[in-house]
Order: structure tokens, then sequence, then C-alpha cells
């Protein structure tokens, strides 16, 4: 999917799944140093992207790309950084979150800017595929899913593809459950 943070200089999350360490979920978030991560399953394993990425109020896509143990990172197409490691198991939470992660008792790692077009697929994409994202073809490769949100979050934001959701950074989110 899309961002375009409105500050590069906190733990935002994009989606989640994973309540803290209290599951084996995951994470993928902007990091307080400015890069891409992504985070999760039993093993607690963490593949870390390139530290100064991201430029406040500009789109980049990123995409995460697992399959068994091989994980990969992608901003705007390119790969930023990969793992090939146990993970453990990856459960979670039956929650899904977009632009924050919940801890189990409240939100935090609240997404400060913008989010479009996030999806997960049931299988790994392809580079192809993630560059069709990126120039914004085929963008429905996949079917979506129900969210509700709270009164933090708008979706009348002008997106990358049609309208992107736009939090505040202080209890924006939506969630699945």
């Amino acid at each position: 999917g899309w961002i375009n943070l409105n500050a590069t200089n906190a733990n935002q999350a994009i989606i989640s799944n994973d309540s803290n360490s209290s599951s084996a979920g995951i994470n993928l978030y902007v990091h307080s140093t400015n890069q891409l991560r992504f985070a999760g399953g039993s093993a607690g394993t963490q593949v870390t992207g390139s530290t100064g990425k991201f430029t406040a109020g500009t789109w980049y896509h990123v995409a995460v790309v697992k399959s068994g143990a091989n994980c990969s990172l992608y901003v705007d197409g390119v790969q930023d950084g990969s793992t090939q490691t146990d993970w453990g198991t990856i459960d979670g939470q039956a929650q899904a979150t977009i632009g924050a992660q919940y801890s189990g008792s409240a939100y935090g790692d609240d997404f400060n800017g913008k989010i479009d077009d996030m999806a997960i697929y049931k299988r790994a994409l392809t580079t192809t595929e993630i560059s069709d994202l990126v120039n914004a073809q085929n963008a429905s490769i996949g079917s979506g899913g129900n969210f509700t949100s709270n009164s933090n979050l708008t979706y009348s934001e002008t997106g990358v593809v049609g309208n992107a959701i736009k939090g505040n950074g202080s209890s924006s989110y939506a969630e699945n459950g």
C-alpha cells in the first residue's frame, strides 16, 4: 500500500495484528529512525530497511513479501531489506489494525499521515506484481475487506489510488474486529 508521513521521528504502525509481547502476530511500521520495519512471529524476527528512507509529505509504496523463512521489504518497488530466518509461529490476534498497534488494552504507535490502498494477500506477490502496484496498474490483485474506524480517522483525503485514510498521530486507526 501507499503511505505519506506527516513526521518521520516516531514509531508509526501501518498495519498490525500484533498486541506487543502477548501475541505472535505481525507489525509493519515506520520506525523512529525513519526506516521501514516488519516484525513478528513467536521467534521475534524483524526485517529492517534503510535508515532515513522517508521524507514527510511524499507518497511511498511499501510492501512486504513473506514466503516460508524468506521475507523482503520493498519501498517504491525496490527491495529495501530482507532476511532468511525462522519466524516461529505467526498467529497474532484475530483483529487487524490499520494505522495503530493494539497492545491488548490500548492503541499506540499511531500513524501520523495518510495510508492508501493497503492490502494483505494470501500468497507472496511477485516483483512484477509489486511493480504493477507501484505504477498503479492492476491495483485490484485481491479483494477488499471491511474495517471500521474511530472519529479521528478521515477517508476524504486524496490518495494515490482513489481516496486515502488520514490519521492525526493520536488515536486514529481502523480495525476489522
